[in-house]
C-alpha cells in the first residue's frame, strides 16, 4: 500500500505543479493547487482501481506499466546524454512523442 500511495501523490503532485501551476494558470494560488493536487490523487486512484479490476493478471499491468515507461523515458534519456544541443524542454516534449508514436506504431 506504501508504493500505491506514493505512486498516486507523485503523479498528482506533477501534474498539479509541472502542468497545472506552470501551463495551465502560473498564478495561482496555493490553495488551489493544493485542491488540484488533493483531486489527482483521487482521480489516480480511480483511473489505478479501475484498471486493476478489468485486467485479467496483474502480469500485464506490469507490462503495461513498464513499457510506457521504458518508451517515454528511454528517448529522453539517450538524447540528453548524446545531443547536447537539444538537452531543453524542446527536446524533451519532442523525445516524448517520438518515443510516444513510435510505441503506436509499432504494434
Amino acid at each position: 500500500m506504501s508504493s500505491a500511495d506514493s505512486s498516486f501523490l507523485a503523479t498528482s503532485s506533477l501534474l498539479s505543479k509541472n502542468v497545472y501551476k506552470t501551463i495551465l494558470r502560473p498564478k495561482a494560488p496555493d490553495y488551489e493547487v493544493l485542491w488540484v493536487l488533493r483531486c489527482g490523487v483521487v482521480a489516480t486512484a480511480a483511473i489505478s482501481a479501475g484498471m486493476a479490476l478489468t485486467m485479467d493478471a496483474i502480469v500485464y499491468i506490469s507490462y503495461l506499466c513498464s513499457d510506457f515507461v521504458y518508451v517515454t523515458v528511454f528517448p529522453q534519456l539517450l538524447l540528453s546524454v548524446h545531443w547536447k544541443r537539444g538537452t531543453n524542454s524542446y527536446g524533451a516534449i519532442t523525445s516524448f512523442l517520438i518515443g510516444t508514436v513510435m510505441r503506436m506504431l509499432g504494434e
